[in-house]
């Protein structure tokens, strides 16, 4: 009796967990502090062992790296989706790098910001999450030229300290 209770508790919170990876996700950005991380659950938050479990095991990671920009006229952005294997902040140089990519690839004058956002959910479509991406990245301040100023200086001054 004890093995099968055992078991069916396994099997339930495998199917916890699955559900969980489908709807998490973390980003970062420059105007944001640190790596952040939430999940698609309305009224949802993962518990604490979940997102270590979630970051500091290898996923496949489905990305979504957007630069944000303003011209005299219009605020634009520019996205790039990707996948990458590993876990997510070993992955973080190869976002980054394809970030700095996309941001040298736009007019200098107009840039403001950039942000990356991840799920391991696997069977996302990106391109109808970009939306929903970059509108969360403009309620963090993706366009607030002083408060990325603010947030690029902090991060730079902890990584002099560390």
């Amino acid at each position: 009796m004890t093995k099968k209770l055992s078991k069916q508790q396994h099997k339930r919170q495998m199917r916890i967990m699955d559900m969980q990876r489908r709807a998490f996700w973390c980003a970062d950005g420059t105007m944001i502090e640190r790596l952040v991380v939430g999940c698609k659950l309305a009224g949802f938050t993962p518990a604490y062992r979940f997102i270590g479990k979630i970051i500091d095991e290898p996923q496949t990671w489905q990305i979504i790296s957007v630069v944000f920009c303003e011209s005299d006229s219009e605020r634009y952005f520019k996205a790039l989706h990707f996948e990458a294997r590993g876990k997510i902040k070993e992955l973080q140089p190869e976002v980054n790098r394809l970030t700095d990519k996309l941001i040298a690839e736009q007019n200098h004058n107009h840039f403001v910001s950039w942000g990356w956002w991840a799920t391991p959910a696997g069977n996302i479509d990106l391109d109808s999450e970009e939306d929903s991406v970059v509108e969360q990245f403009d309620k963090w301040g993706a366009w607030d030229r002083d408060l990325c100023a603010i947030q690029l200086k902090m991060r730079m001054e902890k990584s002099n300290v560390q």
